[in-house]
């Protein structure tokens, strides 16, 4: 069976063994070289222990009270316990401050341990014969020696420190500190797990860019294709193929054409199925509205009757409620015949700030009922043909639209100004925006995001533009939304 390994593939395998021999070289270098340091520096902190503690001793004291004990007619044990009693407050002094340590001190003439720490026993107060602990009295240097078998901390292995204790040139005996190898092992064994797991996620890391570099090429032709069939953005691609940069700037020409061509033709469609459900709503508003206008007017009228009667006066709420519906029911019948495409509008010549100014307190109270504000800026503008009834609607929608938008205190502005032959209405909110999913539906009746709405709102003010010749757009983000009505100017 032939198999084929590709250049790429054979170049990361070696690349892989090269960096992960490379790895396992660095981190032995590297632990070697902390363990070190970690020595260093627990020899470091004896040789601070044991200095610390010959400079607490007086020596001329020290020396003049062992001279003064060695006189005594005792024995030596004896003469170091008296010798202990004195020194041993100030190696505890020291022991406190450095628990995990042993200290010492040790009289040359005496040939005995005279203190010995942190755990203080009698029977420790012996001679030395370690040959490494009196290798100081032919250095007179600090020493650093290891001892399976410690004197201070209960036999077990140490590493030790000895420190010389000098009188007028004369060395007079030595201070020493040790810590317990095991503590000096765990400390190692932590640092050795913390060195291999950083040492292990740098070589994974390492493999990872080497993998990452070594696959960039297929990656790349991969987001070529994907860009040609899925529409990507080409500025990435330009950069990774500089090569191929024209050809992707033709595709990229290309799918923008074929694009603004398919939001054209989205657009134009949607228009027509607005227009097209517009016109079917008008011709049934006009063919129906006023047949169920008459018995309601009917029913309304008994309502009214049987209010008056006393023997109805325990159904009064619910009269009332059914009177309040069928207001409301006749308000929507009202604005279900503003959809009608035959309707009949009184153009007149008028100026549309006329129109709002009328209208401002109107909308004021309303705006402030609902705890928010409107406010006008009006520019000088020319006089123009409308209907001022479905103008007035138009303003009243839309506002109330608005104000129905924010949910926190906020303001409605309503502009008015040219811009070239074109008279530009806008009312703009402080809300929320309207969601992406609802904005290409706007305009078709009985489309509402309100738990109350008819839906009916908006397709009347898309038919007053309608009808006026005008053109309504929306500009809506998070922190509001315009609503800007065209007016065409007649050209003079």
């Amino acid at each position: 069976m032939y198999f084929s390994i590709g250049t790429a593939t054979k170049t990361y395998i070696i690349l892989t063994v090269f960096a992960t021999a490379c790895s396992l070289v660095t981190t032995y270098l590297f632990l070697q070289e902390k363990e070190e340091g970690l020595i260093q520096k627990k020899q470091l902190q004896l040789l601070k222990i044991s200095s610390a503690l010959e400079r607490n001793i007086d020596m001329q004291l020290f020396v003049t009270t062992i001279d003064d004990v060695d006189r005594l007619p005792i024995g030596q044990d004896e003469k170091a316990i008296i010798l202990n009693k004195w020194l041993q407050p100030i190696l505890l002094e020291i022991s406190n401050k450095n628990p995990d340590y042993g200290l010492g001190i040790y009289s040359k003439k005496l040939e005995r341990i005279i203190a010995i720490g942190p755990e203080f026993n009698e029977a420790r107060l012996i001679k030395v014969v370690r040959p490494e602990s009196r290798k100081i009295y032919q250095s007179r240097e600090p020493e650093y020696s290891q001892f399976n078998n410690s004197t201070g901390w209960g036999g077990k292995p140490v590493i030790n420190i000895t420190y010389p204790i000098v009188y007028q040139g004369e060395l007079v005996g030595h201070t020493w500190a040790s810590a317990k190898t095991e503590d000096v092992l765990v400390e190692l064994q932590v640092l050795r797990e913390r060195v291999i797991l950083y040492a292990v996620g740098i070589w994974v890391i390492i493999l990872a860019v080497i993998r990452l570099a070594f696959n960039k090429w297929s990656r790349g032709l991969m987001r070529l294709a994907a860009y040609i069939k899925n529409q990507r953005q080409p500025e990435p691609l330009k950069r990774e193929f500089p090569e191929l940069r024209c050809l992707i700037e033709e595709i990229a020409c290309l799918r923008d054409n074929l694009e603004k061509e398919h939001q054209q033709r989205e657009k134009v469609l949607q228009e027509i199925a607005r227009i097209d459900r517009l016109d079917s709503v008008g011709d049934m508003a006009a063919s129906i509205g006023h047949e169920v206008r008459n018995p309601m007017t009917t029913v309304r009228g008994y309502l009214q009757l049987f209010q008056r009667k006393e023997h109805f006066a325990e159904h009064a709420e619910q009269i009332n409620t059914m009177i309040e519906e069928l207001d409301r029911a006749n308000s929507i019948i009202t604005e279900f015949l503003s959809l009608a495409k035959n309707k009949t509008v009184n153009m007149k010549i008028g100026n549309l700030n006329t129109v709002i100014h009328a209208l401002y307190p109107l909308l004021q109270a309303d705006a402030l009922r609902r705890g928010h504000e409107v406010l006008i800026s009006l520019d000088d503008i020319p006089n123009s043909e409308f209907d001022e009834n479905e103008i007035r609607q138009l303003i009243l929608n839309l506002v109330r639209n608005g104000l129905e938008a924010m949910q926190h205190e906020g303001v409605v502005t309503i502009r008015t100004y040219t811009n070239a032959n074109r008279l530009i209405l806008s009312v703009e909110d402080t809300g929320v925006g309207i969601q992406a999913e609802v904005l290409p539906k706007l305009g078709m009746p009985f489309i509402t995001t309100k738990e109350n709405g008819t839906g009916l709102g908006l397709p009347v003010c898309y038919r007053v533009a309608e009808r006026h010749g005008a053109k309504i757009s929306i500009q809506t983000g998070n922190t509001g939304t315009t609503f800007i009505i065209q007016f065409y100017l007649p050209v003079v």
